[in-house]
C-alpha cells in the first residue's frame, strides 16, 4: 500500500468515528448542533480521503465546497447542497460562535458591574 492509501484509510477510520459519535448523540435531547458538527466532520474526512486516494493535495481547510471543488467529481455534485448546509457546523464556524459567546458573557459581566457600581440594582 502507498502512503496516500494509508492516509486515505485513516481519514475513513476517523470519519467512521464521527458517524458513530453522531449516532450516539442522536439518542440525547437537544444535541442537534453536536450531531451536525460530527456529520460535517464525517463529510470533510470522507472527501479528504477521496482526495488523498487520488493524490490530490489540499491545504488545511474545513470548507466542504472548496474540498468538493478540488475533487472535481460529478458523482459528488448531488451532495453539494448538503455540504453547504453542513459548512455552518465546521470547526471555524464553531470557534466564531464560541468567541461570540465569550464576548456576550464579558459584556454581561461588565453590565452587571456597571449596575452595581452605579447602585442601579
Amino acid at each position: 500500500m502507498t502512503r496516500d492509501n494509508d492516509l486515505a484509510l485513516e481519514f475513513l477510520r476517523k470519519a467512521e468515528h464521527d458517524l458513530g459519535s453522531a449516532r450516539l448523540l442522536l439518542t440525547g435531547e437537544n444535541l442537534f448542533d453536536s450531531v451536525c458538527f460530527h456529520c460535517q466532520q464525517l463529510a470533510e474526512k470522507s472527501i479528504k480521503a477521496a482526495l488523498t486516494r487520488r493524490s490530490i493535495r489540499f491545504k488545511k481547510v474545513h470548507d466542504l465546497d472548496v474540498l468538493l471543488s478540488l475533487l472535481d467529481d460529478p458523482d459528488f455534485n448531488p451532495i453539494r447542497s448538503y455540504a453547504l448546509i453542513l459548512n455552518s457546523y465546521a470547526v471555524d464556524a464553531r470557534i466564531q460562535v464560541t468567541m461570540l459567546s465569550l464576548v456576550k458573557r464579558k459584556q454581561k459581566k461588565h453590565y452587571e458591574w456597571l449596575l452595581k457600581y452605579m447602585d442601579l440594582q
